[in-house]
Parts: C-alpha cells; sequence; structure tokens
C-alpha cells in the first residue's frame, strides 16, 4: 500500500552548528513519503548554505526569504506551500528519531484522531538528558473535551513540535506573528477541531537546550504570560462552550498564568514598574478571588513571591 505524504515544515535561523543534524534525521526518516518545506528566515549565517546541499533529494523545497520575518511567519510561509494532508514541524535547532514519524502516523490511524502526540526529550548540546517526558499509554486515544481540559490545565503541552496534524486542523488558522510562546495561542483554536486526539507512546522528539538559551529570562516569563493572558481572553468569550466547561478551562488557563506571572515578578525582584510588570500585577488584582480558589500555596506563590521564595528556603534549610 502506498504511504500517505506528510509535509513536515522546518523553519531556519542562525543555526549553522544544528542544522545539518536536523535535516539529517528528517531524510532519513522510516516514513519517506515525506515533503520536507525548508525556510531559511534571512540567516546571517552559514545556515542557507547548509540547507541548499538537500536539494538534490526531491523530497526537499527550499526557501530563501530576503527577510527575517520570525518563527511564526516562517512556519505561515511553510503552510503556504504544503500540499500533504497531515502536517508536522520540527525546529531546526532539534532532532527526531529514525522512526518518528512513522509513529505519530500509526498513532493517528489506529486512534482515528486528527492530532497524534509524541513524547520528547530536553537535553543539552553535549547530549546529556536534562528532562524526558514519557506521554501517555501506546496509541491511546482521548475525546475532543478531554484533550482541551488537558491542553487548557497543561498536561498537554501546545508545542507544535511534538505532533502530526491533518490539515484540516490548519483551516482558517495560521500562526499569530509578531508575538513570542505563538503555539499557546494557536494550540487551542487547532484542538477545538479535533475530535480524537491520540499518543504515540514514545519520546522520539529530542529538543535543544542551547547554552545560549533565555528560557529562564524575565522577559521570556512576560512573554509566556502575555501569550496564555490572550488564551484566557479567548477560552472567555468561546460562545461554543458551555459556562461549566468555560469554568474549568479558564481555571486550568488561569493556573498557566500564574506560573508565568509568579517566574516574571520573582526575577525582576517584584519592583520593577515597566508596562509589562503592570500588566501582570493588574491582572492578578482583578483575579485574587479566582486565583486564592486555586489553593492556598499558589496565592502565596502569586502575590508574595519573596515571601513564598523565602518560605521555601526556610523549609530546605529545616529539613536538613
Amino acid at each position: 500500500m502506498k504511504q500517505e505524504q506528510i509535509s513536515v515544515i522546518v523553519p531556519v535561523y542562525n543555526v549553522e552548528k544544528y542544522v545539518d543534524k536536523c535535516l539529517l534525521s528528517i531524510k532519513k526518516q522510516t516514513y519517506d513519503n515525506l515533503q520536507i518545506i525548508v525556510i531559511d528566515d534571512a540567516s546571517t549565517d552559514k545556515s542557507g548554505d547548509i540547507v541548499d546541499t538537500y536539494v538534490g533529494d526531491s523530497r526537499f523545497h527550499i526557501i530563501h526569504l530576503k527577510q527575517n520575518g520570525g518563527l511564526s511567519h516562517a512556519r505561515n510561509v511553510g503552510l503556504s506551500c504544503v500540499s500533504a494532508d497531515y502536517i508536522t514541524f520540527v525546529d531546526s535547532d532539534d532532532y527526531i528519531d529514525l522512526n518518528h514519524i512513522e509513529r505519530l502516523y500509526e498513532s493517528m490511524k489506529n486512534g482515528n484522531s486528527l492530532i497524534s502526540i509524541s513524547g520528547y526529550i530536553f537535553e543539552n548540546e553535549n547530549g546529556d538528558i536534562l528532562y524526558e517526558k514519557i506521554p501517555k499509554g501506546s496509541n491511546m486515544c482521548i475525546m475532543h473535551d478531554e484533550a482541551i481540559e488537558l491542553l487548557c490545565y497543561n498536561y498537554i503541552e501546545s508545542y507544535a513540535w511534538n505532533k502530526l496534524f491533518q490539515r484540516t486542523c490548519f483551516e482558517d488558522v495560521l500562526f499569530p506573528e509578531n508575538i513570542k510562546f505563538e503555539d499557546i495561542i494557536v494550540m487551542y483554536r487547532i484542538f477545538k477541531k479535533a475530535e480524537r486526539v491520540s499518543f504515540t507512546g514514545a519520546t522520539g522528539y529530542h529538543y535543544l537546550m542551547r547554552s545560549d538559551s533565555t528560557i529562564h529570562s524575565k522577559q521570556t516569563y512576560v512573554y509566556s504570560f502575555k501569550a496564555s493572558y490572550l488564551r484566557w481572553c479567548e477560552v472567555n468569550s468561546d460562545n461554543s462552550i458551555s459556562e461549566i466547561q468555560r469554568s474549568n478551562l479558564l481555571r486550568g488557563v488561569l493556573k498557566s498564568c500564574a506560573n508565568s506571572a509568579y517566574y516574571a515578578i520573582y526575577v525582576s525582584k517584584n519592583n520593577e514598574k515597566s508596562d509589562d510588570m503592570m500588566q501582570i500585577k493588574k491582572f492578578w488584582k482583578d483575579h485574587k478571588v479566582e486565583i486564592k480558589d486555586l489553593s492556598k500555596k499558589f496565592y502565596l506563590k502569586v502575590l508574595f513571591p519573596n515571601l513564598y521564595s523565602w518560605a521555601i528556603k526556610l523549609k530546605g534549610k529545616l529539613w536538613h
């Protein structure tokens, strides 16, 4: 039986140290009927030259943008070129197991789902495993309402890169441009289209934690809060769900907002007066009743981050 084609979208920007390993892992996939769309987002290093070495493989479609537009723009350019009925994403400093795409496809077919999800491994540049997320059981499948709830409570992360989507999930959906953590915003819209979501039961995606990563910077947490807040607004205005479901989903998104806000406030030592920080603090003032209802621990963590941090340190000293 002939394999159905899968489109793989790979945005590239200044990753000359990593992009060859990434593309090679895609080229060698056990599932070989691929349309591999590589978007060089106006790289200023040798990334563009490296991706051009793959033009001899007819499955590769190389696009060089004249101006850097950011990750979302590059992904949207890729989406405009898709010819397959299935879509997956790989970031150009990461790589995937050789049977990663095959597992995602089999999970989708076995579960009759519109989205299939793989586990992943966070690793450093030496290949050391920093964190491993093992997904639900092999070929386990869940229904729409449970999937949406798990997404809003962040038990299913909003990453685009560890999933396979049926193309219909992206009808009238694009990644929002000029905003960070775009996956958080777009994934709610995509999951709303999926009646069933399945899991591979394998950790096939390798996410590189680069030495120059800013993942724990204050600005990263501010971006995360903004994206989570936009999801909160979208759920709050979603007229297609019941009030009971809306209340439950908002509670989950609120918890994600709280996490990001706590770390933004903590890293900035709770004394910054920027517009971003004032927006975060105003949100918590407006929603302090709901935050307090999450748990006493969470309430303390968000509204009094320095006190919470002191209490955690004191607890550690007492235990030792």
